[in-house]
């Protein structure tokens, strides 16, 4: 029996609803701080990659810290209260509207190892430090940053994951998984982003293959899903 092994991203399927998740995740909280859309492109989450970052649920927490600390660096004056990383968004309208130098925060990261939350920390929290800000205004970015970075995996506490989980799943799937209550009413980027790339042709093949028992199918993923239990 011949064994052949397919990824999925870029061979079976073409992949959109995941970048597109990012830029609608990151979108959210530009827009929250008055920044120009779109917040970042897809030649920007390939940046990410490079620095290994290939987890969006990694690339939207930094992504958002880096936001968070740029547009602060604006805003001297700034009277902060600590909150979640979305309520500290709303307290950051700025006029900064240059494009994130998100590039300048991961060259940093690559001097630190560690997991990518980790290193991401180890990067935001020094920029949080030199934030001309009053002391309780720092300690307001700070601990979002902390919230933010702590444990992206986690969909419970980040509220960066839960956003992009409910685009890419949906408002009604996301509700149904991880039975936290939606913020938007969104179908599924899945279905309406992702296409597939496997032609009729190898499609039939493959199910003739099936068929005749010269091939047996087996679909695995390693991209987080349902809770672990």
């Amino acid at each position: 029996m011949n064994v052949l092994l397919f990824d999925v991203d870029g061979v079976l399927v073409a992949d959109r609803a995941y970048r597109l998740g990012v830029i609608a995740t990151l979108d959210y909280f530009g827009s929250l701080m008055g920044l120009r859309l779109p917040v970042i492109d897809e030649a920007a989450i390939e940046v990410f990659h490079a620095h290994g970052y290939t987890n969006e649920w990694d690339i939207c927490p930094f992504g958002v810290g880096v936001m968070l600390i740029e547009a602060l660096t604006r805003l001297p004056d700034a009277r902060l209260v600590a909150a979640s990383p979305i309520g500290l968004a709303e307290q950051c309208k700025t006029d900064y509207f240059d494009r994130m130098p998100f590039g300048r925060y991961l060259d940093r990261s690559d001097q630190v190892q560690g997991t990518p939350s980790a290193r991401a920390a180890a990067v935001l929290l020094p920029a949080a430090d030199q934030l001309i800000l009053r002391d309780e205004a720092r300690a307001a970015v700070q601990s979002a940053l902390r919230d933010l970075l702590a444990d992206p995996y986690d969909i419970a506490r980040t509220e960066t994951t839960q956003i992009f989980q409910e685009h890419v799943l949906g408002s009604a799937a996301y509700e149904e998984t991880y039975q936290l209550r939606p913020r938007f009413d969104l179908p599924s980027l899945l279905y309406t982003a992702d296409r597939p790339l496997l032609d009729a042709a190898h499609r039939r093949r493959l199910d003739e293959w099936t068929q005749a028992d010269r091939a047996r199918i087996c679909v695995y993923t390693a991209r987080p899903s349902l809770p672990p239990f």
